[in-house]
C-alpha cells in the first residue's frame, strides 16, 4: 500500500515536470505573443470581461490553428481556434472573466496552443473591483420646479467599458429616465430630463430618491439619496367687474401656483356705507367692518379661492326715485294756485238719448286769495245744452260755450258748477268732452290760466 502511494506521488511529480518542460520550450516553438490592454478591470457584480488585443506571430514555416486556454477558474474568449498563416501575425481581442470574484489585482496565466505547435504561456493583468469602488455618482442635493433636467455626474475611475447604460431616477416627487454610454476612465455629466408640468403639482420638501443604473442588461446598480425640491411661492390674483342696471358684480380670484401651502388674505373695501348694506358675498367674510370685508384661507397646491361680490342698488334707487317723485309732486301741487277738475255722470232718459251731467270743481290751493276768476267750458259739437243748471248758473251761455265769473276765492275755498248736455242723435263709440279753462289773477294781480282734465264718455 505504501509502495502504491509512493508511485502515485512520483507519477504526479513526473507529469508536472513534463508539462513544465513542454512550457519551458515554448520559447523555441516559433510563436511570439504580444498584447495590449483594452480594458483591464472587472466589476464584481457584472460579467463584463477584461479585454486585451493579443497578437499571435507564427514564425514557423507552416500555417497553424491556435486556441486560447486558461487553467484557472475563469472564462476566456474566443473559444474557437484561429488560423495564423506562416510568417504572419494575427491580432484578435481576447476576453478574460474570472469566475472567482476575489477583490484585488491579479495576474492570470493563459496559454496559446497550436494544433502543430507547442503551447506558449502568457499572463494577463486583471483588477477586480466592486462597483462602488469603480463608479462615483454625484446627484444634486436640491433642484427647483423650473429645472428642465437633473444633472448627474458619473465618474468611471477604472479601465472598464460599461457601454450603453439606462438611467432611472425615482422619488415620491417624480420619475425620470435617460440613456448614456459610460466608457473607460470617463468623467461626464448626464442630464436627465424632468417633467416640468408634473413638478408644478409637487409640494416642496425633502424626498428620498434612487438613481438606478441598468448595467449590461444584468444588474441594477442603485444609489439612494435625499433630494430637496426648493420652495417656490407664487400666488396669482385676478379681479373682474361686470356691471348691471342697478349695480355690479365683482369677482376676485386667488390661485396658489407655487409648491407650498400658503395663507392668503383677500380684501374687499367698501366705498361708502350704502355699498356695505347692499352687497352680498358667495362666501361669508372672516371679518366685515364698515371699511371693508376680509377673508383668510390656506390654499393647497393648485387650489383657487374665488370671492363673488354682488352689489345691487335697485332697492335704494327705487326708494330715492319714489322720494323724488313725491317731492316733485308736492312742489307741483304747491306751485299750482287753483285746481280745476271735471267729472261726468251719464243720465238715463225716457227716449234713450245720450245725456251727461258734467260737474266742474274749482279750488284755490294757494296760500293767498285769487280774484277776477272766469271759467270757460265748451260742449262737443254734436251735443246740446239742457236749460237746467246746478246751483251756479253761467254768466254767459252760448250754443257750445259756457262762461262763469267769480270775484274771488279765498285760500282752500272751492266752487262747484254743473250742467247737462244731451244729443238726440244716436251716437256710437266714445264722446270726448273738451277741457275747461280757468283764468284768474294772483295776489300780485298777475293773470294765470289753468286747464282741467278731458272727459271721455261711452255712447249708447
Amino acid at each position: 500500500m505504501v509502495k502504491k502511494r509512493s508511485s502515485l506521488i512520483f507519477l504526479s511529480i513526473f507529469s508536472l515536470f513534463c508539462v513544465s518542460l513542454l512550457l519551458s520550450t515554448s520559447a523555441q516553438a516559433g510563436v511570439i505573443i504580444t498584447k495590449q490592454a483594452v480594458t483591464d478591470t472587472v466589476a464584481v457584480e457584472l460579467t463584463i470581461p477584461a479585454r486585451y488585443m493579443v497578437t499571435v506571430d507564427n514564425e514557423n514555416g507552416y500555417d497553424d490553428s491556435f486556441e486560447f486556454v486558461v487553467l484557472v477558474n475563469a472564462l476566456i474568449t474566443p473559444q474557437a481556434s484561429i488560423l495564423v498563416p506562416a510568417g504572419q501575425p494575427v491580432t484578435i481581442e481576447v476576453g478574460l472573466l474570472p469566475l472567482d470574484r476575489f477583490r484585488g489585482n491579479f495576474m492570470y496565466g493563459y496559454y496559446v496552443r497550436g494544433a502543430r505547435t507547442q503551447a506558449v504561456e502568457d499572463k494577463m493583468f486583471v483588477k477586480v473591483r466592486p462597483l462602488k469602488d469603480i463608479l462615483i455618482m454625484t446627484i444634486p442635493a436640491e433642484f427647483s420646479r423650473e429645472d428642465s433636467s437633473l444633472p448627474i455626474r458619473i465618474v468611471n475611475k477604472e479601465n472598464i467599458d460599461f457601454g450603453k447604460v439606462d438611467f432611472k431616477f425615482t422619488s415620491d416627487a417624480l420619475t425620470a429616465v435617460a440613456t448614456a454610454t459610460i466608457g473607460p476612465n470617463s468623467d461626464q455629466t448626464i442630464n436627465i430630463s424632468l417633467d416640468t408640468q408634473r413638478l408644478k403639482t409637487v409640494e416642496a420638501g425633502n424626498y428620498n430618491s434612487k438613481l438606478i443604473l441598468g448595467l449590461n442588461n444584468e444588474y441594477n446598480y442603485t444609489i439612494e439619496q435625499s433630494v430637496k425640491l426648493k420652495e417656490f411661492s407664487n400666488i396669482v390674483t385676478e379681479s373682474s367687474t361686470k356691471g348691471s342696471i342697478f349695480g355690479y358684480t365683482k369677482t376676485i380670484t386667488y390661485k396658489n401656483n407655487g409648491n407650498i401651502k400658503q395663507i392668503v388674505t383677500v380684501k374687499f373695501p367698501y366705498r361708502h356705507f350704502i355699498e356695505k348694506i347692499f352687497t352680498d358675498f358667495n362666501i361669508d367674510p372672516t371679518t366685515n367692518i364698515k371699511t371693508g370685508a376680509t377673508w383668510q384661507r390656506q390654499l393647497e397646491l393648485g387650489e383657487s379661492f374665488v370671492i363673488v361680490a354682488e352689489t345691487d342698488y335697485m332697492v335704494p334707487i327705487l326708494i330715492i326715485a319714489l322720494l323724488v317723485v313725491a317731492v316733485i309732486a308736492y312742489i307741483l301741487v304747491r306751485q299750482k294756485k287753483v285746481i280745476v277738475s271735471k267729472k261726468a255722470i251719464k243720465i238715463r232718459t225716457k227716449g234713450g238719448e245720450l245725456a251727461v251731467k258734467v260737474i266742474t270743481v274749482i279750488k284755490n290751493v294757494s296760500g293767498s286769495e285769487v280774484g277776477n276768476i272766469m271759467l270757460v267750458d265748451r260742449l262737443p259739437p254734436t251735443t246740446q245744452l239742457y236749460e237746467k243748471f246746478g246751483t251756479v248758473k253761467p254768466d254767459k251761455a252760448e250754443k257750445h260755450k259756457l262762461e262763469w265769473k267769480f270775484p274771488s276765492l279765498l285760500p282752500q275755498e272751492e266752487v262747484v258748477v254743473s250742467y247737462i248736455l244731451y244729443s238726440k242723435m244716436r251716437m256710437i263709440g266714445t264722446i270726448e268732452i273738451p277741457q275747461a279753462t280757468l283764468f284768474f289773477n294772483d295776489i300780485k294781480n298777475k293773470r294765470h290760466s289753468v286747464n282741467s282734465n278731458k272727459l271721455f264718455v261711452m255712447a249708447g
